[in-house]
């Protein structure tokens, strides 16, 4: 037999103020404390009046099997909907996360017409729960956050509006460009979260940009925040990927990329490689050629970045990392001009290191 999603009613109170205070329900819950009656009454009235959240009860063999709960998040073309749900103990390990997810996902459509894609965010050891969302089609995005979409472009899913993010002339070609595609607004100090309620923008995209984003912010655009970044990461993290490539030997590229807590730490979009030869260039010459490539991959992309069709990777192997006072130690030990041959400062690198 099929399960199926109904509606809460008043009269599920007491079963779901039974489900919420199971071990194992608290244990894999972010707020992880005992619930009260009353403090569950109260909720639950709220939950039943509220126009932004939907509680549905799954039935399976006739029989109450789970709850799950549907909350809108955000607003109008960029509405998410987020889920929540737990399966009852004597049921658990029978396949019914995947079947409840699933169904989440036609109810979500239809209790939300605005809403883009379903989320559900798990703890690091809550393995059952991912495997669920895993199974249920949800790709997989930093910070064990599950998301799925529910619409595509021609829902009104495309993004139209981007706060572009940068403190370098370089940038400016892609700004250009991209002004004509959609609605741009550009920003050189630190981005907040009190700009992005103003701004209400689809897409945050950082490119040269000297500040690091804070976690509040990272969480608010619910992974809509790019960057790129002129290496092929995980390699040459951090500042001038361009001449650590050449000093520490490693490979070269340019990397499209989420932005986590970590810099540029992030799932992957996309990446390509380059071929810069040392005999042939200079730190200036990479440099522009790097940038080049990291447009041009951008501007190939963007179909799939508009409407959000992009699959995410996970960065392999540890990589490297330099920060600036790395190139001023660089500096220091061996002193170069963005105009120098790279295999000439190499040369001289390596006799100076003896």
């Amino acid at each position: 037999m099929q399960g199926y999603l109904r509606g809460a009613t008043a009269d599920d109170m007491d079963l779901l103020f039974t489900w919420a205070n199971d071990p194992l329900v608290r244990k894999h819950s972010f707020s992880s404390h005992e619930i009260g009656y009353e403090e569950h009454k109260q909720w639950f009235a709220h939950i039943l009046s509220s126009d932004d959240c939907r509680q549905y009860i799954y039935m399976y063999d006739a029989r109450p099997t789970g709850q799950i709960r549907l909350e809108a998040s955000g607003g109008g073309k960029n509405m998410n909907v987020v889920i929540s749900y737990s399966v009852c103990a004597e049921q658990r390990g029978l396949g019914h996360g995947r079947r409840m997810l699933l169904l989440a996902c036609e109810q979500a459509a239809l209790d939300f017409p605005c809403a883009i894609r379903l989320i559900g965010k798990t703890k690091p050891k809550n393995a059952a729960s991912q495997k669920a969302f895993r199974k249920a089609g949800f790709m997989e995005c930093q910070g064990h956050v599950f998301e799925k979409r529910i619409r595509g472009e021609e829902d009104g899913a495309k993004i139209h509006k981007v706060l572009f993010l940068t403190n370098n002339d370089i940038a400016m070609r892609l700004y250009t460009w991209l002004s004509g595609q959609c609605e741009v607004s550009l920003c050189s100090d630190r981005v907040s979260v009190e700009q992005l309620k103003r701004l209400r923008p689809d897409l945050l995209l950082s490119y040269n940009y000297k500040y690091k984003i804070q976690d509040d912010v990272i969480a608010f655009m619910e992974g809509r925040i790019l960057n790129l970044h002129i290496s092929l990461l995980p390699w040459n993290r951090g500042a001038s990927p361009n001449i650590w490539s050449f000093v520490d030997h490693t490979p070269k590229g340019v990397t499209i990329h989420q932005i986590s807590s970590g810099l540029d730490e992030g799932l992957i979009l996309y990446q390509q490689t380059c071929e810069l030869k040392a005999e042939e260039e200079t730190f200036a010459s990479s440099y522009q050629k790097l940038h080049g490539k990291i447009v041009e991959l951008f501007q190939e992309k963007w179909p799939q970045i508009r409407t959000g069709n992009w699959t995410l990777q996970k960065q392999q192997g540890e990589g490297s990392f330099h920060n600036n006072r790395d190139l001023e130690a660089l500096k220091k030990l061996c002193p170069f001009q963005w105009e120098d041959s790279v295999a000439d400062y190499l040369n001289r690198l390596k006799k100076t290191r003896g």
